[in-house]
């Protein structure tokens, strides 16, 4: 029986890897959409603080914290306008909410199955915003890897491989 049981622990090593590229490919996504919405939502904004809004937006929607300190002077600063944005998602980012919903659980799945991690708070905030779509049941990996690879390939940051000649 300890056989079977390696076969599972190396099929876990190795899809857990693919299946956080997949989630990294969706939030890429996110990052790109947010930012094209806004650039459009807030033109007076200096633009080098576009993408630092969307980073920053990114960052609470998925638990991510940057150990930079100039990222945490940015999230102090601008907290009330990250807050608004987060607030707005399920309506100016609608699109994105079955993506991001997905990477969301497959990150928490991924992070219990590493490291035995807790992340339900990440997915609770999430719901409570909006965002993650509760009725929507966790998919099969193939089926988010499948998602992530035409978000990715949409939007230019999968290239498919060259066919050999």
């Amino acid at each position: 029986m300890p056989e079977a049981s390696d076969k599972t622990a190396a099929m876990k090593s190795r899809l857990l890897p693919i299946l956080r590229d997949g989630v990294e490919v969706v939030k890429m996504v996110f990052f790109l959409r947010l930012k094209e919405e806004l650039t459009t939502k807030h033109p007076a904004l200096d633009r080098a603080a576009i993408p630092r809004l969307a980073g920053a937006v990114l960052n609470e929607l998925f638990g991510g914290v940057s150990p930079d300190p100039a990222w945490t002077a940015f999230r102090d600063q601008h907290l009330e306008l990250i807050e608004q944005t987060l607030a707005d998602l399920p309506r100016t980012m609608i699109a994105m909410c079955i993506p991001v919903s997905d990477a969301l659980r497959m990150a928490a799945l991924c992070d219990h199955q590493e490291s035995g991690q807790d992340t339900t708070a990440i997915l609770a905030r999430a719901r409570d915003l909006g965002v993650l779509l509760v009725d929507r049941e966790l998919p099969l990996p193939h089926r988010f890897l499948d998602l992530a690879r035409r978000l990715g390939k949409a939007h230019g940051l999968i290239v498919p491989p060259l066919a050999d000649r």
